[in-house]
């Protein structure tokens, strides 16, 4: 529908009256346009908020004239407080910030301006505040407030970490906010995983996505079920964790036994009476053994499994006693670090 509208003008033209009389002057001239009322007016205004008389007021701001790069000049640019104004139909809007500096209000009314020129394409409104959540942000605030056991704790704060630490290491596909990770990023994370380094299996690599999942789920306040991987997305993997482990029995103990050296059955003796780690048997020292006279023929013999700060292997930062009963004297050249990690990296290379 095209509706008139009245555009009042100041023109600077000789005004004759009487045929003699003349002058040059401004002068109001009314003038009419036709615009189509269901198009929006796309241009953005500057207001300048000063105090005349006591008094504040909104003056328009006119700009000056910018850089190819549409940036203002440095002699232009100045302090102050200026707002930006646009028409929503026939409704004045404005924008609630006020800027402290006129090129920072020039670069918001570009933005503006361009969402008006192109709201027809469904695009985001750049001036308006971002609401997606920064990674690093949401991954604070979801371990402020997880709920659950210690070692629940623990593997969201080691998962979520080593997610953090590998995605800001990326040089290419890095995300910045939760909104942006999707079930490629997820996977991709997962090869990183199980590559050479840091050598994950596909069990504990899938059960670290899991975790990684459930927390995107309450990050964005998701259905249950929901989020950019579903469990049956790693079906397979999840299923070698449940394999039941070999289990030897008496009789091919006694035959791995026989033919072991001196070492090794001190070694695998103490794996099999201590249910010691790889890790921790690997670091043990001779001052870890703990030797104690309970009374004639019984001896009681721990080992303490700590922190090694100097060999740059912790246990989890608190020392786990490992009770020992009916092990041999020959068990004592486990406590020789440099004869165990011979051995170790001879025999666990397997592993």
């Amino acid at each position: 529908m095209l509706v008139p509208t009245f555009v009042p003008t100041f023109e600077n033209f000789p005004w004759k009256s009487h045929g003699k009389l003349s002058a040059m002057g401004y002068y109001l001239v009314s003038t009419h346009r036709y615009q189509n009322s269901n198009v929006a007016n796309k241009t953005v205004n500057i207001y300048e908020r000063v105090k005349v008389g006591g008094k504040w007021r909104d003056w328009p701001v006119l700009v000056p004239k910018l850089k190819p790069d549409g940036k203002l000049y440095l002699k232009d640019d100045r302090d102050g407080k200026f707002m930006i104004s646009w028409y929503e139909g026939r409704k004045k809007a404005r924008y609630a910030q006020t800027f402290k500096t006129l090129s920072e209000a020039l670069r918001v009314k570009a933005d503006k301006e361009w969402y008006l020129q192109n709201l027809h394409r469904g695009v985001q409104d750049p001036t308006l505040p971002d609401p997606r959540v920064p990674i690093s942000t949401a991954i604070n605030a979801y371990l402020d407030e997880i709920t659950g056991s210690k070692a629940t704790k623990k593997a969201h704060r080691h998962d979520l970490r080593e997610f953090e630490a590998w995605n800001e290491g990326l040089e290419q596909g890095k995300k910045k906010y939760v909104e942006e990770i999707d079930k490629a990023h997820l996977r991709r994370f997962f090869e990183y995983l199980v590559d050479d380094e840091p050598e994950n299996c596909p069990f504990t690599a899938a059960w670290k996505l899991l975790r990684l999942n459930k927390f995107i789920r309450t990050v964005l306040h998701l259905d249950p079920g929901k989020g950019p991987i579903k469990k049956s997305d790693y079906k397979r993997e999840l299923k070698r964790g449940e394999d039941p482990p070999e289990i030897y029995t008496r009789d091919e103990l006694k035959v791995l036994f026989g033919v072991m050296t001196p070492g090794e059955v001190a070694l695998f003796e103490t794996l099999l009476k201590a249910g010691l780690r790889k890790q921790e048997i690997m670091f043990l020292e001779e001052g870890d053994l703990i030797v104690e006279t309970l009374g004639p023929g019984l001896v009681r013999r721990d080992i303490c499994v700590q922190s090694k700060p100097h060999w740059q292997a912790v246990s989890g930062g608190n020392s786990r006693p490992s009770v020992l009963s009916n092990v041999s004297t020959e068990s004592r050249l486990v406590m020789n670090s440099s004869r165990l990690r011979l051995l170790s990296s001879r025999l666990f290379s397997a592993f």
